[in-house]
């Protein structure tokens, strides 16, 4: 589940007062109290409230608040009422595709670029929580590599919260989708590995195993997952008791498995049985995982061998007629009973 939190509210600010005084006033003139410093508090705490609402989003667009929101946290830094809200503010604003071209607009990476570092953690949950969002767009994910902040959140990822680093680790995987080599250039692999500790949580996992399997579509990193210490780790994740651990560590080890000397490590640790009971996993995608990284494994003459011992399984996935998982469980099949 996504990380929340709640952020600071000020004693002397009632929010059903709030929702009141300004309910029939409307954004424009939330937007307008944002500069007062009288009324910043109160009109930045109802803004975030309506911002919950989507069509608030775009009337604050057009009235000019992104621009005022970016001002406010970037003037008010040590102010925790003034930052929180305008954190809260912009992560709902990066929610929507307009939201997102209008903080890129407002140069808002670069203060929440300083976000991710602040003492508070709710700061920097909700500055993490907006570049995830800002980093599924391709412009985006440039822009927050092009400053430095990958290798920032690189370098400070494991010694951070894991509330923190759950987020952050979304992060990542947001910029490899669009950068995978660049992320790799910048260590990332070996931070990625130690987080895939059994004793981590479920979400630092998962997140760690995708990240992996990010950066493993590129050849060099599959070599350097396999040197590691990646692939062992991921293999130990392969017991978790979530399934959404275990879908993303099969996930990883698929696309490390497309390498040769990769394969030929998998059978030698014999990986092949654990992956052959999770044929029988209750989650789909963890089926479909290993459908794939059997496949591939396949293409080695041992693990041709070893695998013949699963086609009874696969065998009844295609007659089953799964749209998801017949097609796959086919062609792993071809690949076992290939003959030269």
């Amino acid at each position: 589940m996504p990380t929340t939190v709640t952020p600071y509210f000020p004693p002397n600010l009632d929010p059903i007062k709030r929702q009141t005084a300004y309910g029939r006033r409307g954004l424009p003139k939330l937007i307008e109290d944002l500069a007062q410093e009288e009324t910043s508090d109160s009109a930045l705490l109802s803004l975030a409230d309506a911002l919950a609402n989507p069509e608030n989003v775009h009337l604050t667009i057009e009235h000019g608040g992104t621009e005022q929101i970016v001002k406010l946290i970037t003037n008010n830094q040590n102010d925790i009422t003034k930052r929180q809200h305008s954190l809260l503010c912009m992560l709902r604003l990066s929610s929507h595709e307009r939201g997102i071209q209008d903080l890129l607009k407002a140069q808002a990476i670069t203060v929440l670029a300083i976000m991710i570092t602040n003492e508070d953690q709710v700061s920097r949950i909700f500055a993490y929580q907006t570049l995830q969002n800002l980093a599924r767009n391709h412009q985006a994910a440039e822009l927050i590599h092009g400053i430095g902040l990958t290798k920032t959140i690189v370098s400070i990822l494991p010694t951070d919260k894991i509330e923190v680093i759950e987020v952050a680790l979304a992060v990542l995987c947001g910029i490899i989708r669009y950068m995978p080599n660049e992320v790799f250039a910048t260590g990332a692999l070996p931070v990625l590995v130690q987080l895939l500790k059994p004793t981590q949580g479920t979400m630092v996992k998962a997140n760690s195993a995708d990240a992996v399997m990010g950066l493993c579509l590129i050849h060099g990193a599959k070599q350097a997952a396999l040197t590691g210490g990646a692939v062992s780790a991921l293999l130990l994740l392969l017991d978790d008791r979530k399934s959404q651990v275990r879908a993303a560590a099969t996930g990883a080890l698929m696309t490390i498995s497309v390498d040769v000397e990769a394969k030929k490590h998998l059978v030698r640790e014999n990986a092949m049985e654990k992956l052959m009971i999770l044929l029988n996993d209750h989650s789909q995608s963890v089926q479909l995982n290993v459908i794939k990284v059997i496949t591939n494994l396949a293409e080695d003459h041992r693990g041709r061998f070893i695998l013949q011992g699963c086609l009874p399984q696969l065998e009844a996935f295609v007659i089953q007629k799964d749209q998801n998982l017949a097609e796959p469980s086919q062609k792993a099949i071809d690949v076992i009973t290939w003959r030269p």
